[in-house]
């Protein structure tokens, strides 16, 4: 399995290299640790890592929530926020920017790999949810499209796919509405060709 890449956004200098030591001996990768929210942002879109640790307080004019909303927003990475400030307000702010998880300053060591792995599962979760919700829309938009109408010819009942061409029934149910069909023969045919009931 791939180690995680954890990206540091700390503007403390030596607890960012504790923090980067830590990460390492638990089997994690750090391909940065920088020191303000605009080098997050723009570190986070060149280096995509896989998770991002964030103090709310930073260098530069922007703070760990602005710059975890826009990388949130923009890039899609889970950001864990490290804070000396745990009060309600706090989390709120931090759940607003989009928070995956929160580890109090100074922070346990041993708690590090548990929020980062929680963090982690909670993400590919909700990537997922967005991924079967997507297909879901799809499918619905399918069943829209099918329900407007359905071109067929009156003499063959071929219907003209969306590309012009003309198909059978069953192949373009099959294609458009992902219809399994099964056969049989219904009674009035079974009457009519077979000579019974």
């Amino acid at each position: 399995m791939d180690k995680k890449r954890i990206m540091v956004v700390e503007d403390e200098a030596v607890i960012a290299l504790d923090i980067k030591a830590h990460l390492i001996r638990l089997g994690y990768e750090v391909p940065a640790v920088v020191a303000s929210g605009e080098e997050a942002i723009s570190s986070a879109q060149q280096l995509r890592p896989d998770l991002i640790l964030m103090d709310i307080s930073l260098d530069g004019e922007m703070n760990g929530l602005e710059a975890a909303a826009q990388i949130s927003k923009n890039f899609a990475i889970p950001v864990i926020f490290l804070t000396a400030h745990s009060d309600n307000e706090m989390l709120k702010l931090g759940q607003e920017a989009g928070a995956f998880g929160f580890l109090p300053k100074p922070y346990d060591a041993r708690a590090l790999r548990s929020t980062i792995e929680m963090a982690h599962a909670r993400f590919e979760d909700m990537v997922e949810i967005q991924r079967l919700n997507k297909e879901l829309q799809l499918s619905i938009q399918k069943i829209e499209d099918l329900r407007k109408h359905l071109p067929i010819c009156s003499w063959c009942k071929q219907i003209r796919a969306k590309d012009g061409s003309w198909q059978d029934l069953e192949r373009y149910l099959t294609k458009e509405a992902d219809v399994e069909f099964t056969h049989g023969i219904c009674p009035v045919c079974k009457k009519t060709f077979l000579g019974h009931d």
